[in-house]
């Protein structure tokens, strides 16, 4: 039975994925980390290794609050043996960038909690449909920008959209010219996975998870917002045109 942390969620601030201004998220690793047990602050820093492997992957707009620095990152080829082996392999043996999270997911495969795995397997799965849009909207060679990793994923390639609410919402939305409100919008997506995943749970372990996902994705999008303009939208577009297969925006997901 997974053990309730009746302290820890009673003091959560509850999130709006409108609201502009967030709790200090330092402060409430630092208290997660001191209030769980050994087991579950193994598995909370694991959830933190997900932004890790996205500074590994372009490290030039570096998002905090992984379990390395930005230094640490800066030199992880010559030091990738202080990584997690799953890292370290990747960086030893030169891999292609879009190979990094689907070993992340593979990392995660060796804990038994399901909540995790299956949103970061949605979460995925929606980065993966707005890459293809975009891949189709600027005329990139799919294949070269993305490797499938389910069904759900190979259906995508095959060009078959699969009859899921959300992807209809995530093609309809995509048209958007405002870049923050599609955004917001896949925020929201996000959100409610979790929220309909976790419905009846109330002081476990995954509601102090879910709550770190929700501050960490809300930042990235309160900074984005912070630069509303063309500058944002080109900025984007160049990254995107550069290596889209490389991360979807780490200031975004």
């Amino acid at each position: 039975m997974m053990k309730e942390y009746h302290y820890l969620v009673s003091g959560l601030v509850e999130l709006s994925p409108d609201q502009e201004k967030l709790e200090d998220i330092n402060s409430f690793i630092e208290d997660v980390s001191e209030g769980l047990t050994n087991e579950d602050r193994e598995l909370f820093d694991h959830l933190r290794l997900e932004i890790d492997t996205l500074n590994i992957i372009n490290n030039e707009n570096f998002v905090p609050f992984g379990l390395f620095s930005s230094e640490e990152i800066d030199n992880a080829t010559k030091n990738y043996l202080d990584f997690p082996e799953f890292i370290g392999s990747f960086i030893e043996d030169k891999l292609d960038p879009l190979h990094l999270p689907n070993l992340y997911r593979e990392e995660l495969s060796k804990f038994k909690n399901s909540f995790i795995r299956d949103y970061i397997t949605f979460s995925y799965q929606l980065r993966f449909l707005v890459i293809l849009l975009n891949c189709k909207k600027y005329g990139m060679d799919i294949e070269k920008q993305l490797i499938p990793f389910d069904d759900f994923t190979q259906e995508l390639v095959a060009g078959h959209i699969p009859n899921e609410y959300w992807v209809q919402e995530v093609t309809t939305i995509f048209s958007e010219p405002d870049f923050i409100k599609r955004e917001r919008t896949f925020l929201k997506i996000k959100w409610n996975f979790i929220d309909e995943y976790l419905r009846f749970e109330y002081f476990t372990l995954n509601i102090i998870l879910a709550h770190f996902i929700k501050l960490i994705e809300l930042n990235n999008i309160i900074k984005l917002n912070k630069k509303v303009g063309e500058n944002v939208f080109n900025d984007k577009i160049d990254l995107i045109t550069k290596n889209v297969s490389r991360r979807i925006d780490s200031e975004n997901w």
